[in-house]
C-alpha cells in the first residue's frame, strides 16, 4: 500500500517535465489556436465544418485542460487554455440569446410554442398529448409528419387544438401546426421544391402572430450546403417582407454557432431563444456529444420569457418549447408600418 505514492512521484515528475518542454508547449498552443480559428472562422470545407460542429465541446475541453495544467503547476498552459475556453464561451454566447436573463412578464399577450420532430418519438406516442396538456401549450409545430402520423395527431389533438394546417409528405418535409388560437390564414411556400408552412395566428385585440415552420436536410456535402444557403436566402426574403410578430422555428440541422445559422439570424433580424448551449447527458454518455440543431427564433416584435428542452418519461429528447410575449403597443405597431 505504501509503494503507490513512491512510484507515482516519478511518473508525475515525468509528466510535468514533458509538458514543461518549450516545444511541447508551443505545439499545444499552436494546435489549440488552429482549433479556435476553425470554430470561429469556419472555412467552407466539409471536414472543418464537422470539427466546428463541436465547438462547445472544445470549450469544455480547454476548461478541463486548464484544470489539468493547474494540477501540474504549468502556469503558461493553464493561462492559455483558460483564455481559449473564455474566447470560445464568448463566441458561443454571441451565437445564442445574448440577454443575461430572459425577459420578464410585461403584461402583453403571451403564447407558448412547442416544436417536436416526430422522428424523435420512438416509443410511446401518447407522450405528445400528455405533454401538451401538462405544459398548457398554445401552438405546437411538428416536423417529419408522415401519412402514418397524421390520423393519430388529428384524433388526439383536434379536440384541444381545433385549428390546424399541415403539409403531408412521405419524405422528411412533412410538417403541421396545431393551435388553440384561430389560424386566419395558412400558406405553403415553396423554393426549389422544398416546402415551408406559414400560418397567421390571431392573438386577439387585432394582434397577429406569424409562425413559419421549416425543415432542412443535414448539409453533409458542398452541394447540400449550397442548397441550404439558397433556402435560407429565400426565407430571409420572406421574413423581411413580414410586418407582424414572427416566430421562425424548425429543424435547421445546424449548430447554433454555425456560419450559416448566424448569418441567417443576422440578415433576417431574428433572435435566438436558447440562452445556453451546455451539453447534458440525459440518457447516456453518448448524448453528451449531441448538439442542438432544432431552433426557435423570433423577431424584435417579441421577447422570449421561457425556453426549455422537452423530454419523455425515459429522458429521451423529443423537442423544444418557448414562451413569447408581444413587445410593441398599437402605437409602436403603427409607427413601424408608417416607417416601412
Amino acid at each position: 500500500m505504501c509503494k503507490n505514492p513512491i512510484h507515482s512521484e516519478p511518473l508525475l515528475m515525468g509528466v510535468k517535465l514533458f509538458f514543461n518542454n518549450k516545444v511541447v508547449e508551443a505545439v499545444i498552443v499552436a494546435v489549440s489556436l488552429g482549433i479556435i480559428l476553425i470554430c470561429i472562422y469556419t472555412p467552407d470545407v466539409i471536414l472543418l465544418k464537422h470539427i466546428a460542429h463541436y465547438t462547445v465541446h472544445f470549450m469544455l475541453l480547454f476548461l478541463f485542460l486548464g484544470l489539468f495544467f493547474l494540477m501540474l503547476d504549468n502556469k503558461r498552459l493553464l493561462l492559455w487554455n483558460f483564455a481559449f475556453a473564455s474566447l470560445l464561451s464568448l463566441f458561443l454566447k454571441s451565437s445564442s440569446n445574448t440577454n443575461l436573463q430572459l425577459a420578464k412578464d410585461s403584461g402583453f399577450p403571451e403564447v407558448k410554442v412547442a416544436l417536436i420532430n416526430l422522428s424523435n418519438i420512438s416509443q410511446d406516442p401518447g407522450i405528445i398529448p400528455k405533454y401538451l396538456n401538462k405544459a398548457n401549450i398554445d401552438i405546437i409545430a411538428f416536423n417529419e409528419l408522415t401519412p402514418n402520423w397524421d390520423p393519430y395527431l388529428k384524433e388526439q389533438l383536434l379536440k384541444s387544438y381545433p385549428y390546424m394546417s399541415n403539409y403531408l409528405s412521405i419524405d422528411n418535409f412533412g410538417k403541421a401546426i396545431y393551435s388553440k388560437l384561430p389560424i386566419s390564414q395558412s400558406d405553403t411556400l415553396y423554393h426549389d421544391g422544398i416546402p415551408y408552412l406559414m400560418s397567421y395566428i390571431e392573438l386577439g385585440s387585432d394582434q397577429k402572430l406569424v409562425l413559419l415552420n421549416a425543415y432542412f436536410l443535414p448539409p453533409l456535402t458542398r452541394r447540400q450546403i449550397a442548397i441550404l444557403n439558397s433556402q435560407l436566402g429565400f426565407l430571409i426574403q420572406e421574413i423581411r417582407q413580414n410586418k407582424f410578430p414572427l416566430i421562425c422555428l424548425g429543424d435547421f440541422n445546424l449548430a447554433p454557432w454555425s456560419n450559416e445559422l448566424r448569418a441567417f439570424k443576422y440578415s433576417a433580424k431574428l433572435n435566438d431563444s436558447r440562452r445556453d448551449i451546455i451539453p447534458r447527458a440525459k440518457q447516456d454518455l453518448t448524448s453528451f456529444l449531441d448538439v442542438p440543431v432544432e431552433h426557435i427564433t423570433f423577431n424584435n416584435r417579441l421577447s422570449c420569457t421561457v425556453f426549455e428542452n422537452i423530454y419523455d418519461a425515459q429522458d429521451n429528447y423529443i423537442g423544444i418549447m418557448g414562451q413569447y410575449q408581444l413587445t410593441n403597443s398599437k402605437e409602436e405597431d403603427l409607427s413601424i408600418l408608417l416607417h416601412d
